[in-house]
């Protein structure tokens, strides 16, 4: 019985409660994240494009 325990763990609703809210901050943290990684490269590009633009202007 002491082994089942261990190995399924004794949450209580306030545990439960915790380990939801951590989930549901990790995933916005990993959305969030994804976002600013995804407005970064956008803005890399840009500049490349721009780069290359200019100096194909003065031809």
């Amino acid at each position: 019985m002491d082994k089942q325990n261990k190995k399924k763990g004794i949450e209580t609703k306030s545990q439960l409660l915790i380990q939801k809210q951590l989930e549901k901050n990790k995933l916005e943290r990993k959305i969030t994240k994804k976002q600013k990684k995804i407005l970064k490269e956008q803005r890399k590009f840009d500049i490349k494009q721009k780069k290359r633009k200019q100096k194909h202007k003065g031809r």
